[in-house]
């Protein structure tokens, strides 16, 4: 769905791909951290991060 290769996304395609990946990335934090609050934490911060660089994104096949 998100994976049209050489084609910029829309930011509520973006935002639906980080929602889709929301629980994968707070699993994954929650492995490292050990601690739930410093997972939802990451979480957010991936998720900014995200959000901040998804305009220098070059190819929508390259999203999560």
């Amino acid at each position: 769905m998100f994976r049209k290769s050489g084609a910029a996304l829309s930011d509520a395609a973006f935002e639906a791909a980080l929602f889709a990946e929301e629980d994968y990335v707070y699993r994954i934090s929650f492995i490292y951290l050990k601690e739930e609050a410093a997972a939802l934490e990451n979480v957010q911060e991936v998720a900014y991060r995200a959000w901040r660089g998804r305009n220098s994104l070059r190819d929508a096949s390259f999203v999560f």
